[in-house]
């Protein structure tokens, strides 16, 4: 729920038949997914190609959903100091 579904550059997945209007594959009555932004632009990413998805202070996601939250994209996900794998 409420979240912001982005589709740039890959198309979802139709395995499971189509995406629904909420952006996801799965059976409508099996999934709670009211409340998300779906979109197929740019919403508003600092950085798309750099890989920087923090939505600028202007994105169109805050003013269609005014209690999205702030991430911050730069300290969640791996760190960059961090191998990851099996080490030798």
């Amino acid at each position: 729920m409420n979240n912001l579904v982005v589709n740039i550059k890959f198309p979802l997945s139709t395995l499971n038949g189509n995406p629904t209007a909420q952006g996801f594959n799965a059976n409508e009555q099996l999934v709670e997914a009211s409340g998300n932004i779906v979109t197929k632009t740019d919403p508003g990413f600092v950085n798309y190609n750099g890989k920087d998805f923090t939505l600028k202070e202007d994105s169109e996601v805050y003013s269609k959903n005014k209690d999205f939250p702030k991430i911050d994209f730069n300290n969640i996900g791996l760190l960059k100091e961090e191998t990851v794998g099996v080490k030798k």
